[in-house]
């Protein structure tokens, strides 16, 4: 498992060729909040349901694909309490039934939402084993990181580009799980 975080209007970079006669600008969505994806493929290649965590107090109406995980922080990044609740209502809940007679392995990173007491409370009483990954090596050695982060952010890029380019200049929450939903697979 990982967490991906998104700036909900960044595009990314970009190169354009032109024909130059005067300065061109790409306009980019103004929203810079973070939006934190919490992911966890399993070893035969499928994915749980994804933990989207936004910066904010309240939800309106938005919506959510099926089996997804919508939660808020004052930041838009994970803390102990998101961690612990990823583990209960999405890990755990989406490997119990797959699991009989051994116990699931969780590979992740050393990021403090993993390593509070309650987190490992939890895995320790529900025979989840946690295995930490060195410090400073998940970029080496993180599957999600190395293999699969990069292409998922280059289509959210690529798909707040083409709002932008739509005339679209604020993406929504609603947009960006949109976005997400079709970069994801």
């Amino acid at each position: 498992m990982d967490e991906i975080g998104f700036l909900r209007g960044d595009i990314g970079s970009a190169k354009v060729i032109t024909a130059f006669d005067g300065p061109k600008y790409h306009i980019q969505p103004g929203d810079r909040d973070w939006i934190t994806v919490i992911e966890c493929v399993n070893a035969a290649f499928c994915c749980l349901p994804a933990m989207v965590i936004c910066k904010g107090k309240a939800f309106q109406n938005i919506y959510v694909p099926k089996d997804w995980t919508i939660a808020l922080s004052n930041t838009g990044w994970t803390n102990d309490n998101l961690g612990y609740i990823w583990l209960t209502k999405v890990f755990d809940s989406a490997t119990k039934d797959h699991v009989r007679g051994v116990k699931p392995l969780l590979v992740m990173d050393g990021h403090s939402s993993h390593c509070s007491a309650k987190f490992e409370t939890y895995a320790r009483n529900n025979g989840i084993i946690p295995l930490r990954l060195p410090s400073h090596s998940s970029h080496i050695l993180q599957p999600l990181d190395v293999a699969c982060f990069s292409v998922v952010k280059q289509l959210y890029h690529k798909g707040v580009e083409e709002l932008a380019r739509s005339g679209q200049h604020h993406v929504t929450i609603d947009d960006f799980l949109q976005i997400y939903a079709i970069a994801r697979p």
